[in-house]
């Protein structure tokens, strides 16, 4: 007889409101899931998924109801949250957050994966077989050693699916887990589903595709604050977004130099606005009665006419800050006037750069881009001013685009900026806001809303500048059908009015069916090529060794040619939508390498907090390299005489050395300090008069004694900031966070040291995260036409502060998130935890704790003999 499944999760007229009962988001809501179940959660943008998964996730309690989770009674009304049962029912439920960075805790990919087992005291044996087994289920075996922070949004989703997965959890949760990824990598997410529930693993997906409702056990719509049953035949996709117009056979788009390389036409005979707005609706949504203002290449009917490119990149060559390789090299296409393009590829190849590079927030190395006909690497700061005007960028990230105080407020920004008068700014927003159907959410603080909701709002913010290049990073990730739907009838509306459209997007339907051409950035063959040294951060994404090429509007790749320097280039014969043979361009390859370090522009400021590669030095005890590299800090600080600098320079040097760091990159991470070093000597030089004079400069003499005690400081300096720079270049965060933890044990009586580490380790980890984020904001104001780019001196440093508030909210909206995140991975204060690495001298470390002794020890006799 086969043994019921166990209940995982059984919720009963559970009610919650976010605003204290003057609405409820969830009222009465019956959930009941066992084990082996796969119950796919769907709804509106705003409905409260992801506050019934919370509550399912044990990380919040009702106002109302009763729950019980993994067998354990956590709530009811009669005694409300009982805080030891959530903890015990959270060891057995895993969720994956709709941002995943704010559940990645730790600076390196195994560690983070590691983290929850080491918390729940899972022998230490254990621990490296499931880290394994979850990285190669979510395929990110290859950047077990990465920073998590320099991935992109796709793969860091993967890396905390890895880190639920390593918990192995009766239950597991996932608030939309597929938005930002790739066909293929949603693929392989979706099967390691399979294989997780085919373990009797319960699991929830809240979800906008359709594709993810296959495997589903069930499926509950959540609208009103009540779940309602769906059908299997349910029209939850019925009624397709991207009902598309009629299009004619598609150009395909090429990679290859702009004089060779005619321009991508907007489609022929397409109908007018007017007939357009006279015929019904695909999705249900009228257009608006004003459009933003740009000449229709295809109006009334009318056959286009030839027209300058919206578009050109010219032998391209692009490199981040410390890349010893080219991310674009020698990079060619242009895209016509009044076209759409689509642009697709794989988490990690490439496409997000290609963006900021024309939105004129990167600047190339090589080679010129036009857009709008300014040229950008030239462009001064009127003509940059202008092309915001123009142009239009919806970021991948909307979160990190939103910076205003409500809605209104956020998306007035660019018609502000562009000098109209408050009335038109008014109509405006009211326009843009319509169009994307979130009028009501006009005095909702942005930073509120669901993330639904805010893609949302970014683009009614990009709307309403009316621009005539408009980019689209991800437009309609984490939408549902009708936002989608919305999306899509913008797009048609604004290709009708012939604004230029680059639509980056992973849903090769959408793309296939807008656009007028499709190209794909393809990755490299070697997986391996694009681990863990393609440090791309965030929404930065590295093109890897391959060539961009245009595919066929059924799926069907194009042939294209790789071109090379002085070869003469035959174009390969290609299939129209029809099949038949079409004509084709020749395609060059965009020889782009994997970037040797970091992929990201980071700021000048910032030390990169990125592991070296394998070195003696890297390889050292964390508790030994940390004391000996400070006591010799301490040591150069005391150094007064030539011989006692010698022996600092020649241990500095050999530390460097055995680092592998590089010169280059150790000079990139200093650089900022060099201007300090020439301030600190010129003080000397100015304020110490011993010695001879060698130079009168007015009443002012340079003398012997200030050359000495200037270089003496600055020597000193550069002993200090280099030893600093070796270790932050070749210890993670976490292995810091680590030796701290170890060193302050002893302390463990009397002060929290468990926590305190834990907390210094999360403080590096999200220090680049909000340096990440700021940038985004500066991007995001720039895009819309703010003056910390092209104003005045006095505008641009008000621009500046204005990115102060937006940081500090984004600093306690992730602090919020984290602690979520710690809960749902069983962190709890005062529990002994499992240390999978647990640290350990060697005869290396001790080898070097004697030569830190040995230079200490010379340097005393050199000052003794100085004497």
């Amino acid at each position: 007889m086969t043994a019921t499944p166990r209940t995982v999760v059984d919720m009963r007229d559970v009610r919650f409101s976010h605003d204290g009962g003057a609405t409820w988001t969830l009222d009465g809501v019956d959930l009941l899931v066992r084990e082996g179940e796969r119950v796919a959660l769907v709804g509106s943008n705003g409905s409260g998924k992801s506050t019934l998964s919370l509550l399912a996730a044990g990380l919040a309690a009702p106002d109302g109801g009763t729950v019980e989770l993994a067998g354990e009674p956590v709530f009811d009304d009669a005694v409300g949250a009982r805080a030891d049962a959530y903890r015990r029912a959270r060891r057995d439920i895993g969720i994956v957050f709709q941002n995943p960075e704010d559940q990645i805790v730790t600076t390196v990919v195994s560690e983070d994966v590691a983290f929850g087992p080491e918390n729940l005291s899972t022998p230490r044996e254990q621990i490296g077989e499931r880290v394994r087994d979850a990285l190669a289920t979510v395929g990110m075996t290859a950047f077990a050693e990465a920073n998590p922070a320099d991935l992109s949004g796709g793969q860091q989703q993967r890396i905390a699916i890895a880190g639920m997965l390593a918990m192995r959890s009766r239950l597991l949760i996932l608030d939309e887990p597929t938005a930002m990824l790739d066909p293929e990598a949603r693929a392989e997410v979706l099967a390691a589903l399979d294989d997780i529930q085919a373990r009797g693993t319960a699991i929830i997906i809240v979800t906008h595709d359709a594709a993810e409702l296959a495997h589903a056990t069930r499926t509950l719509r959540l609208e009103h604050g009540r779940l309602h049953p769906v059908g299997h035949d349910a029209s939850f996709a019925s009624t397709s977004p991207l009902a598309a117009r009629p299009l004619s056979s598609p150009t395909p788009l090429s990679a290859v130099p702009s004089d060779r390389l005619p321009a991508v036409p907007p489609t022929p005979a397409t109908p007018s606005v007017d007939s357009l707005r006279d015929a019904p609706a695909t999705t249900g949504h009228p257009l608006p009665d004003s459009l933003p203002d740009a000449p229709s290449a295809t109006a009334h009917g009318m056959q286009p006419i030839a027209s300058a490119p919206a578009v050109v990149f010219d032998h391209v060559t692009f490199r981040y800050p410390g890349c010893a390789t080219a991310v674009l090299d020698d990079f060619s296409l242009q895209v016509a006037s009044g076209s759409t393009l689509a642009v697709v590829g794989r988490n990690g190849s490439g496409k997000t750069t290609f963006a900021k590079l024309l939105c004129a927030l990167l600047k190339p190395d090589a080679g010129s881009i036009r857009v709008a006909d300014v040229e950008l690497v030239h462009a001064s700061r009127g003509e940059r001013s202008a092309l915001r005007r123009r142009l239009g960028f919806i970021m991948q990230h909307p979160e990190r685009q939103l910076f205003a105080g409500t809605v209104a407020q956020d998306v007035a920004y660019g018609p502000h900026n562009q000098g109209l008068p408050d009335e038109d700014v008014r109509s405006r927003v009211d326009e843009a806001l319509r169009l994307v159907g979130a009028e009501h959410l006009s005095a909702r603080d942005p930073f509120t809303l669901s993330g639904g909701q805010q893609r949302l709002v970014a683009i009614a913010g990009v709307l309403a500048c009316h621009p005539k290049v408009l980019v689209m990073d991800e437009p309609t990730a984490s939408l549902d059908d009708d936002a989608r739907a919305r999306v899509c009838d913008i797009i048609r509306s604004l290709h009708m009015r012939g604004v230029t459209i680059i639509m980056i997007t992973h849903d090769l339907t959408m793309a296939h069916v807008l656009a007028d051409a499709v190209v794909e950035f393809p990755p490299s063959d070697d997986p391996a090529a694009r681990g863990a040294s393609a440090d791309a951060i965030g929404d930065e994404e590295s093109v890897t060794g391959h060539e961009a090429r245009p595919v066929a509007r059924d799926g069907v790749d194009e042939p294209c040619e790789k071109v090379t320097g002085g070869t003469d280039r035959q174009p390969h014969p290609t299939l129209d939508a029809s099949g038949a043979d079409g004509d084709a361009h020749a395609c060059t390859a965009v020889s782009a390498r994997v970037c040797e370090r970091s992929s990201r522009p980071m700021p000048s400021e910032t030390i990169s907090m990125s592991d070296a590669d394998y070195s003696w030095i890297s390889s050292l005890d964390p508790r030994a390299k940390m004391l000996g590299i400070l006591a010799l800090m301490f040591t150069a600080f005391a150094m007064s005489t030539w011989p006692q600098l010698a022996v600092g320079f020649v241990t500095t040097a050999a530390i460097t050395l055995a680092s592998r760091v590089g010169v280059r990159r150790l000079l990139s991470s200093v650089r900022v300090f060099l201007a300090l070093f020439v301030v600190t000597g010129l003080l000397n030089l100015a304020v110490v008069r011993d010695g001879t004079p060698l130079l009168h400069i007015g009443g002012w003499a340079i003398t012997t004694g200030g050359v000495h005690v200037a270089l003496l400081y600055m020597i000193r300096f550069a002993f200090v900031i280099v030893l600093g720079a070796v270790v932050l270049l070749t210890t993670t965060p976490t292995a810091m966070s680590s030796a701290f933890e170890r060193l302050l044990h002893p302390l463990r009586r009397w002060i929290h040291v468990q926590e305190i580490c834990l907390v210094l380790s999360l403080a590096l980890r999200f220090l680049p995260t909000l340096v990440r984020e700021a940038v985004s904001i500066r991007d995001a104001q720039a895009a819309r036409g703010g003056s910390i780019e092209s104003g005045g001196m006095t505008k641009r440093v008000r621009a500046m502060c204005a990115i102060v508030i937006p940081v500090f909210a984004g600093a306690i909206r992730h602090a919020d998130n984290l602690a979520l995140a710690l809960d749902a991975r069983c962190y709890q204060e005062g529990v002994r935890r499992t240390q999978w690495h647990p640290l350990t001298m060697r005869a290396r470390d001790w080898l070097f704790c004697g030569g830190v002794a040995l230079t200490i020890i010379l340097v005393i006799v050199a000052h003794v003999f100085n004497m």
